[in-house]
């Protein structure tokens, strides 16, 4: 990358940090006694100090202090609600007559500190919702491709890096503990530069097998490395643009792109068995319908994490048509996991860690 295309990025993220900040800093400067101009001056210059100290922090960070970023990312996450609740600050501030008890108090000092408290209680519920116990979404699905039941787990979006190895270890002991026949990964199990061969050493010692398609994060990450790596990891098969077989089930995994019509593309020597029950692993929800045209009996995605935090998660069901839970296309049941992770700061809201319980049963 160039210094002048690096510089354009962290100028557009300054900007946007900027952006993020100014109504923030504008709530809490609402309640001085300075003229409007000072004021608007003084939110300005306080907007562009915090997003500059921010990014000087989170940059430094990522290139030095891999644990020092973890927690620096969470006021990304502190940022989005405060941001969303000076917002409301701010709207209310415009609409209320400065002659009423609610328009007198967000005037004043008690409705900044009933705002910044607000905001504080959202951010501890957030943080609250990542670190509990990862949920399990259980689905039963009748074909008549099958003459017995197979269970297995969806796995997506671990995200080792923003994931520490203790909880992406505890993430795969509890997919185990299901008791699967076989597990597939949806993409985007690492989230760093880091890793090595012996981190994944509870995926090498996982009792079934593993079937994996590769995210946008595996790219990103020494994509080389991490095929090594994987392939010397006892019973991981890597899926990329492939086809394998679980007994009466078939299983196509198609690598992450940007590339435009992917799915149609591959299905012109990946198309799926009409005799076999058959899954597609594809890290992002696109060309749903096209997959659900070919044949497919299960689709299954990753990626959008389900939004990660509102309002994000109205953002990604406008953009993704299929980008949060389950939905059936015809005969074609489609699933887009929130992840068992996540990217960035430490909260969710909205959305959940989860994994996927599979079971396709004989139809009677």
């Amino acid at each position: 990358m160039s210094i002048f295309l690096l510089l354009a990025l962290l100028s557009v993220l300054l900007f946007i940090l900027f952006l993020a900040h100014w109504p923030i800093a504008a709530i809490y400067l609402k309640q001085s006694n300075h003229p409007e101009k000072p004021k608007l001056r003084a939110s300005r210059w306080l907007s562009l100090k915090l997003s500059l100290a921010f990014l000087c922090v989170f940059i430094l960070s990522e290139l030095w202090w891999s644990d020092l970023n973890r927690i620096v990312a969470n006021y990304l996450g502190l940022l989005t609600i405060s941001f969303f609740t000076a917002i409301v600050g701010l709207f209310l501030i415009r609409i209320l007559p400065s002659w009423s008890y609610l328009g007198q108090a967000v005037r004043t000092e008690k409705g900044g500190v009933f705002l910044a408290l607000f905001a504080l209680i959202v951010c501890l519920l957030a943080s609250y919702n990542y670190h509990k116990e990862i949920a399990v979404v259980e689905f039963q699905i009748n074909s008549s491709k099958v003459s017995r039941t197979y269970r297995f787990v969806q796995l997506s979006d671990i995200q080792y890096g923003t994931t520490t190895l203790s909880e992406m270890n505890a993430i795969l002991e509890k997919a185990y503990s299901l008791e699967p026949e076989f597990i597939v990964f949806t993409g985007d199990l690492i989230d760093f530069d880091n890793y090595s061969e012996e981190d994944f050493s509870v995926l090498a010692n996982s009792p079934v097998p593993i079937y994996f398609e590769r995210g946008n994060h595996e790219f990103y990450h020494h994509p080389e490395r991490l095929m090594q790596y994987l392939g010397r990891v006892g019973p991981i098969q890597v899926l990329a643009n492939a086809k394998t077989r679980h007994k009466e089930l078939e299983i196509i995994g198609l690598d992450f792109t940007r590339r435009k019509n992917n799915v149609a593309k591959q299905m012109e020597t990946l198309s799926p068995s009409q005799e076999r029950f058959s899954i597609l692993l594809y890290h992002e929800p696109r060309e749903v319908e096209v997959a659900s045209k070919a044949g497919f009996d299960l689709l299954l995605y990753g990626h959008t994490h389900g939004g990660q935090m509102w309002p994000y998660t109205w953002i990604v069901d406008w953009i993704y048509p299929y980008g949060d839970g389950a939905h059936w296309l015809g005969d074609t049941f489609a699933y887009t996991s929130d992840g068992a992770s996540l990217w960035g700061p430490r909260m969710r809201l909205g959305s959940q860690n989860e994994m996927t319980l599979f079971t396709i049963n004989p139809s009677r």
